[in-house]
């Protein structure tokens, strides 16, 4: 899926126009989306099942059950959409024109309360519908409400409805990751204090796990999306940091600067030591010519 890094505000102040919903059906497995022009409107797909695979100006699209995309319009030739893939899906799909330019926007960038203050709201090009539901049962109600002659306005609002409810749910899942991200990074911050505080420990996943109360691979999954290393690096890197120190600005013996940094084996911290730096921990002790030589 491509990520959602950009997408269009839109002005609601006055309701969007629609020219065409519909719902689509693969027959087959073998079925491809043809080569068809998007003309002067934008098109919203929604699938409800199987996978969606659509190339437009040279994007390669896969959107996956309970996703939409949005895409706008271009002159030709550049706006051509055409299948890239065989597969058996099912999507609604929308076309409407905006009441007045739509801008585009980083996702990132995105500040919801403010749009809503202006009657504005935010569609990634690409995303994932929380409560997909609902947006099934607004564009069943827009085709009924077009095959039952309502007037255009009604027809409208409803379009309008559903750009709205696919905002809304966007914004939902923004601030439940937000959330979410203030969590694990509450987690994290934790994780590094108790490793600093505790480099004399045995600092096995295991045991920081259990610390935590979350599991394994839990933790080592947290640390890596938010750390630039792996825990275990992390833990490593540290304790090199802290070893320098010792080696640089205390008399403390190579066996006594293993064991305050959870080594038990004097020898096999050395070794580690020299892997991660190039030097042995007496030769870096050595390179402070202004300082006093210790026994190892």
């Amino acid at each position: 899926m491509k990520t959602q890094e950009n997408g269009y505000i839109i002005n609601i102040s006055q309701p969007l126009s629609c020219r065409d919903t519909g719902k689509f059906e693969a027959p087959s497995s073998d079925w491809r989306h043809d080569a068809l022009p998007l003309d002067d409107t934008y098109e919203l797909c929604v699938v409800t099942k199987g996978i969606l695979y659509l190339k437009y100006r040279g994007i390669s699209y896969s959107i996956h059950e309970n996703q939409f995309l949005l895409i706008d319009p271009h002159e030709a030739p550049n706006n051509v959409r055409r299948g890239y893939n065989n597969n058996k899906c099912d999507f609604y799909w929308l076309h409407f024109y905006p009441p007045s330019e739509i801008r585009k926007t980083e996702f990132e960038n995105v500040d919801f309360p403010f749009l809503e203050a202006v009657n504005e709201i935010f569609i990634p090009n690409q995303g994932t519908l929380i409560y997909p539901e609902k947006i099934a049962i607004f564009m069943r109600q827009l085709q009924d409400t077009i095959r039952s002659n309502y007037s255009f306005l009604e027809v409208n609002y409803l379009t309008t409805l559903i750009l709205c409810e696919i905002s809304n749910q966007i914004s939902i899942l923004k601030n439940d990751e937000e959330a979410q991200f203030q969590t694990n990074t509450g987690i994290y911050n934790s994780i590094i204090d108790f490793i600093d505080e505790n480099l004399d420990k045995d600092l096995k996943l295991r045991n920081i796990a259990n610390k935590f109360n979350y599991n394994e691979q839990y933790i080592a999954r947290l640390f890596k999306s938010l750390g630039s290393v792996s825990l275990h690096q992390y833990i490593l890197n540290q304790r090199i940091s802290q070893a320098n120190y010792y080696l640089s600005e205390t008399s403390l013996s190579i066996k006594e600067i293993a064991q305050k940094l959870g080594y038990h084996d004097s020898h096999n911290f050395m070794k580690i030591y020299k892997r991660e730096t190039g030097l042995t921990p007496s030769e870096y002790r050595n390179s402070f010519p202004n300082r006093l030589r210790y026994d190892t």
